[in-house]
């Protein structure tokens, strides 16, 4: 009965551990725990009111929780540059120089619509640089953050 206990105790210190230790990494999932309870709010709504779903209601949703309510403005204009650049953004990033890229994942990080990975790689930029961003970015496009 004790081994079984330690040995659940090692496993969720080892599970808490490697979600944790990453910034990055718990930015990410906390961001999309906050867009995935906003993206079933539009859902409804949409479905309710007879329209399509706009998935940067809740991308926006997303940002003002992660940057602060006072931030309505920034965020507001945030959205709005990324909906117009898209795929560019994360081209953008990629392309500083940080990290290293194929031709393939520069083929890949062409996203032609708006997802939360945008925003939250913006929000990254925005608070811990271009850098850190590019490191967000690059692991997004090789599996490291789902």
């Amino acid at each position: 009965m004790w081994i079984i206990l330690i040995l659940a105790v090692i496993v969720l210190f080892v599970w808490w551990r490697h979600h944790n230790s990453d910034p990055i990494r718990s930015i990410h999932n906390k961001a999309m725990r906050i867009f995935a309870h906003y993206a079933g709010l539009e859902m409804a709504a949409a479905k309710r009111d007879g329209r399509e779903y706009d998935v940067s209601v809740p991308c926006q949703q997303m940002a003002l929780d992660m940057c602060g309510a006072d931030k309505k403005e920034n965020v507001k204009v945030m959205i709005s540059e990324l909906q117009d650049e898209l795929g560019a953004y994360f081209l953008e990033i990629l392309s500083s120089g940080y990290v290293t890229t194929t031709p393939d994942l520069i083929n890949r990080a062409s996203v032609d619509k708006m997802c939360p990975q945008l925003v939250i790689a913006n929000i990254i930029d925005n608070t811990y640089g271009r850098e850190t961003a590019s490191i967000y970015v690059l692991g997004l496009f090789t599996g490291k953050y789902k």
